[in-house]
Formats: C-alpha cells, structure tokens, sequence
C-alpha cells in the first residue's frame, strides 16, 4: 500500500512514541501493541473479513493507522505537517472525532490544540478519577510532540511560512524591516 509523505514522516514518530505491547490493569484501551488497542484492531480486522487475532505482535499497525486514523481525522488533507500530526495523534489517542471537534476549537492553531489537549485530559480525569495515573503520561506525550515538531522543521521536513520572517531578536533587524 501506497502512503502519502506526510503520513509516512509522521509515522516514523508516532511508532516511537506508541512502544510496544502494554497492557496496564486500569487502562481504558486495554491490551494494546503499538498504540493499537485490541477492540481496535478486532474492529479492523472484522470490517476487512479477517478473523480475530491477538493484537499482540501486530504487523498491520501502519495500514490499520492510516485507514482508521489518518484518514478518517482528516490530517490527510491539512497541509501544515505540525496541524497534520497533532490532529492524528490525538485522533490515535482519542478517536478520530474527538480530534476533528478539538482542531476546530483551536482553529487549527497546534498551541491552542495542545491547551485543548490537556483540558479534555483533565476532564476524562475529573469523570474517571481511576484514569489519574495516566494523566502525567498523557502530558508527557505533548512535550514529546512538541520536540517532535521542532525536529520536524530542524530536519526540514516542514518549513513554517512565518520561518523567512525578520523579527526584533534576528541579527538583520531593522526599523525598515517594519514596513515591507
């Protein structure tokens, strides 16, 4: 299967951050293997007429990504490689509509998205206080994004429109600067 490029550099990160198979006892997500739980990838395999299969090992985890995440979040279509990948994490962590209503919130603006982040966190907590113990890790994972990011653009995979700016702090600043 074909994948898009963005999809494939996001990928790379994501499966660094998912690890391997995990099964904690109050974790909502159950057994999970590379950031796949098993309801998920049961799911999956029952649309494409697969028989069940521990998920435990799993070696579909990029096909299952991008059919069940990647596309249905819509990162697919959202040019901004650092909107792109932090709409699909949280469509990974979350579920695919949880991710779009909170993009949209944060009008697609990835500082107000991680604000959002860390709210909808906090609430899952203040409903299921059992969820606490994960609350540091789901804090963690958005630094963790964050660095991503920054290497991202470091690598040049991703250039901000705003990165050929002149500003107050730049060596080359001057007034002049201010009305071009």
């Amino acid at each position: 299967m074909r994948y898009d490029k963005n999809f494939e550099i996001i990928m790379d990160y994501t499966l660094k951050i998912e690890g391997g198979f995990n099964y904690r006892k109050n974790d909502l997500g159950g057994r999970t293997d590379k950031g796949i739980t098993q309801s998920t990838y049961n799911a999956w395999r029952k649309k494409k007429g697969l028989p069940l299969k521990d998920v435990k090992g799993i070696d579909e985890a990029k096909q299952l990504y991008y059919e069940e995440f990647w596309l249905p979040s819509g990162a697919s279509k959202v040019e901004d490689l650092r909107e792109g990948y932090m709409l699909f994490d949280m469509a990974i962590n979350s579920g695919p509509n949880e991710a779009i209503k909170l993009y949209n919130q944060a009008n697609g603006n990835i500082y107000e998205f991680i604000k959002y982040r860390k709210k909808f966190y906090d609430n899952l907590v203040n409903n299921k206080p059992n969820q606490k113990e994960f609350q540091n890790g789901w804090y963690n994972r958005l630094n963790i994004i964050e660095n991503n990011i920054n290497d991202m653009i470091n690598k040049g995979y991703y250039v901000p429109p705003y990165s050929k700016d002149i500003t107050p702090y730049d060596s080359k600043f001057n007034n002049e600067n201010l009305n071009s």
